[in-house]
């Protein structure tokens, strides 16, 4: 109960107070009242201010937004191109591969052609020399059958020699048949 009426007591002194003033002239509480107010003011144009910024701090965003959507396109863009550029270059190296493959199979080819050439030479130039020894043969053969024949003119048919088969032929006539077969 003490406390009691030691609350209602505080109370009432508080009340008393308050009712018959505190003890500030009425000038300086007008002061203080007119600074209140100019402080109020220039709290509205601030919070004016602060809106203001806001809206500009709101585009600001919306711009950094879109530039990061532009980002990320543009990274993705590049992701693509990356990708473009090492699919280009690995068709590169693989066409570079065939290419080198291909300059090898040329080489070869080149040699075996000139390995061909050289071989086509010889068997020309064996031709060649065939050529003239046919030529050398038959110039013998001619001269073996005139130097026959002189010999069957000179010499006659011999007697002594059992007939041939097939008549009276000359060497002529026998090597031509030999020939023939």
């Amino acid at each position: 109960m003490q406390k009691q009426a030691i609350a209602m007591m505080a109370v009432v002194g508080c009340a008393v107070t308050m009712l018959t003033g505190c003890g500030i002239p009425k000038e300086e509480h007008q002061a203080v009242v007119d600074d209140l107010n100019a402080k109020m003011a220039e709290i509205e144009t601030l919070k004016g201010n602060v809106a203001a910024l806001d809206s500009k701090l709101d585009a600001e965003k919306s711009k950094v937004r879109k530039a990061g959507i532009e980002l990320e396109n543009a990274a993705e863009r590049l992701t693509k191109s990356k990708a473009a550029v090492a699919e280009a270059s690995s068709a590169l190296a693989s066409e570079t591969a065939k290419v080198n493959r291909l300059e090898g199979d040329l080489s070869s080819e080149k040699s075996k052609v000139v390995s061909a050439q050289q071989n086509a030479d010889e068997v020309a130039t064996d031709l060649a020399d065939l050529q003239t020894a046919y030529k050398v043969l038959q110039a013998r053969w001619k001269q073996f059958e005139d130097n026959l024949n002189t010999l069957d003119d000179t010499v006659g048919p011999g007697k002594a020699s059992a007939p041939a088969a097939g008549g009276d032929k000359s060497a002529l006539d026998l090597l031509n048949e030999m020939g023939a077969q």
